[in-house]
């Protein structure tokens, strides 16, 4: 059964979170099961089920099946569907801008679990800061699977995570697979947030390894 996680508990995690998985049934070339499980032996901090074609008792059961797998060994988002946190028993909510605003996402989600919210330039980041316990920001490189997408750059990062503060973790996102790391820790990032990375790759478990052992200057 897992255990129930405190909101110090998860505060104190995602501080110490450098990686971030978007997890999608779709993007695994593995069993989504056997990906997870690999992703999270390889050292993935946070997981966010981001399943935009399940909805309802689907994307409950959907959740509460990650959960149960996590078992606590990372912190568990669900993207936008806030009606359903307290039902999965997740630890927080990622919304998007086009999604709930930051103010209204954080009335639902309550002060004991995180919220997440997507940023793309300064004015996102200001509105977001006083809401959210961490951001997205990207599209860092240019995405395989979104040919519309601005590819804004490493230095674009460190800027997202000054404007932000010290105290607000920033996930660099968009396009970012091992090769790339190194050009973010030299601008000082170390948090990514991917997808293809490691649900693209057979082997999960190895390519999160080198992506935690890249971002911790291991590599």
């Amino acid at each position: 059964m897992t255990r129930p996680i405190r909101s110090h508990e998860r505060h104190r995690a995602l501080e110490q979170a450098q990686l971030y998985l978007l997890l999608s049934e779709s993007a695994c070339v593995r069993p989504l099961e056997l990906t997870l499980e690999g992703a999270l032996r390889g050292g993935v901090d946070v997981v966010q089920i981001r399943e935009k074609s399940l909805i309802d008792e689907a994307l409950l059961e959907h959740t509460r099946n990650v959960v149960r797998q996590v078992d606590g060994r990372a912190l568990v988002m669900l993207n936008d569907a806030a009606d359903l946190i307290d039902a999965a028993d997740v630890d927080g909510l990622h919304v998007g801008q086009e999604d709930l605003a930051g103010g209204e996402a954080r009335e639902r989600v309550g002060p004991n679990r995180l919220l997440g919210i997507s940023t793309h330039d300064d004015r996102e980041i200001a509105l977001a800061r006083p809401f959210a316990d961490y951001l997205g920001f990207g599209a860092i490189f240019r995405s395989s699977t979104r040919s519309d997408v601005i590819a804004r750059g490493p230095a674009e990062a460190a800027h997202a995570q000054e404007l932000a503060g010290s105290d607000l973790p920033v996930f660099a996102i968009g396009g970012i697979d091992a090769s790339k790391i190194d050009d973010l820790v030299r601008v000082g990032i170390r948090r990514v947030a991917v997808c293809q990375a490691i649900l693209g790759a057979e082997d999960a478990e190895g390519a999160a390894r080198e992506l935690g052992e890249r971002l911790r200057g291991q590599g």
